[in-house]
């Protein structure tokens, strides 16, 4: 089975969790309304791959797309990265989570908001967290891994046992 991504916005963080991914050996779909963020990531992966390993074949497992449910097809894990505005986000949520995968995991990269503003946001909460860096441009490979109220514990657990694998610290903490 195919490893695949999907990154909802491109901007530093987003950008910054594609990277990952396609360092670890995975196909990355893309999405962000300005096209100038796809634009700079593709010329980044191609730089990166005259000159980091992980990165050789970038491109060719690098897609980016126009609509959300053609990000999110087949995506085992989904990392939206867009701006910290609750009603944005719960546009992008309430379309992701039709259409997504069943079994995929859905993390935010917010730095405002709390798990449980995010999960209120969901079709299906306990399937969402919050994951992210806790340092600019993973430049510290520890990430926080936040579940909220409604977020398994067991999940919790999977998710951080994942990131684990693609070598990441992971720092747990639920019911926010």
């Amino acid at each position: 089975m195919e490893k695949r991504a999907a990154i909802i916005g491109c901007g530093k963080v987003g950008r910054n969790w594609a990277l990952l991914f396609l360092r670890a050996g995975w196909s990355v779909r893309v999405f962000d309304p300005d096209t100038g963020a796809t634009d700079q990531l593709q010329k980044l992966v191609a730089q990166l791959a005259d000159s980091e390993p992980g990165y050789e074949n970038g491109l060719s497992r690098l897609s980016v797309h126009q609509t959300l449910s053609d990000t999110i097809e087949g995506a085992l894990w989904i990392q939206e990265s867009a701006p910290d505005r609750l009603d944005l986000k719960r546009k992008i949520y309430q379309k992701v989570q039709v259409t997504c995968p069943t079994e995929a995991v859905i993390a935010s990269s917010t730095e405002t908001l709390g798990a449980h503003e995010i999960q209120a946001c969901a079709v299906r909460p306990k399937f969402v967290l919050v994951v992210r860096p806790m340092s600019y441009g993973f430049s510290n490979p520890k990430v926080a891994v936040l579940g909220g109220v409604k977020t398994n514990p067991k999940f919790l657990a999977q998710a951080a046992t994942f990131l684990q694998e693609l070598g990441l610290e992971t720092e747990i903490s639920s019911g926010r």
